[in-house]
């Protein structure tokens, strides 16, 4: 029987290597961005221009999963590089479809907290008025670890958020919405400028819209604070979400032969005419009883001036 220290750290050691061997197959793994409808959050884009990332999918059933498996086509300069997905008899595996990824700050910080105590400070003069409550934040969990960083979860499955905090997601998303990306990008001259309000209507791929506007219509341009820059240090390698594995693996893969993450589902926007956004950003202030008090709209979000 093993016994003593030295036996045991090379055991716990063994342990540690088996477990980054088995990860790695099930690819990278990242905290994801994600909304429910009528939901809204502040965020700062860390990628602009020629950085923003990303990659032709395929969907992969996953035996035992509600959802198919996103993996990155093989051919994805549309070169006729040979792909085993591409090359499937089933229908659904061949068809592709763009997703974008992109690293992001959500704001979930002491200044954002505030806001939202604010809010609700002022849904109780709006509730005794008959009218409707303003919505909060959804803010960026910070969420309790294990020993090998991934979060915890509690007896229902969910993951356990100790607190809220400023902390750096990965936003993988649909072609739709990777689009508006792209035009948000151009209109404002970067996404990472400013910090930017993303708001969601709706809960099936068939009622949902995204809204991506400034948090601070008339600012303009604002530099990152230094705790912004300190985050950004923290980003995921997006190479390791859009590059293609080896044809041998991706055929191993459709055998069955090499487990698969299905993550996060991918941010969808589709369907005929978009529902009706939400408040504009400002129009919320017409409806506080301090106008010079912060709203989820408010220019500027206290103590983000410096961003």
């Amino acid at each position: 029987m093993p016994r003593g220290s030295a036996s045991f750290n090379k055991h716990k050691a063994a342990v540690e290597q088996r477990r980054e061997e088995a990860q790695a197959q099930f690819g990278p793994k990242a905290d994801f961005f994600g909304l429910q409808g009528g939901q809204f959050a502040a965020v700062r884009f860390l990628e602009e221009g020629t950085e923003i990332a990303w990659a032709s999918m395929h969907r992969i059933p996953v035996a035992g999963r509600q959802w198919p498996q996103d993996v990155v086509c093989l051919d994805q300069e549309d070169d006729g590089t040979p792909c085993p997905f591409c090359q499937s008899e089933h229908k659904g595996i061949r068809a592709r479809s763009t997703k974008g990824f992109y690293n992001v700050i959500w704001r979930g910080g002491p200044a954002f907290q505030a806001v939202n105590q604010q809010i609700l400070a002022q849904n109780q003069q709006l509730i005794a008025q008959q009218q409707p409550p303003q919505p909060t934040y959804t803010l960026a969990p910070v969420y309790k670890r294990n020993e090998w960083k991934s979060p915890e979860k509690d007896q229902q499955g969910n993951k356990i958020i100790l607190g809220y905090a400023d902390g750096v997601f990965l936003w993988k998303a649909s072609k739709t919405v990777h689009d508006l990306v792209v035009s948000k990008d151009g209109a404002y001259h970067g996404l990472c400028s400013r910090d930017f309000v993303i708001r969601r209507v709706g809960n099936t791929k068939d009622d949902t819209a995204y809204y991506i506007d400034p948090l601070n219509v008339e600012a303009g341009a604002q530099p990152m604070s230094p705790e912004d820059q300190a985050l950004v240090r923290e980003k995921y390698d997006l190479e390791q979400f859009i590059t293609p594995m080896s044809y041998e693996t991706a055929t191993l893969m459709l055998a069955g032969n090499i487990p698969t993450n299905a993550g996060p589902q991918p941010t969808f926007d589709r369907g005929g005419m978009p529902p009706t956004p939400p408040p504009a950003p400002g129009q919320l202030q017409t409806v506080m009883p301090n106008p010079a008090a912060p709203t989820p709209f408010a220019t500027p979000a206290p103590g983000r001036s410096g961003q």
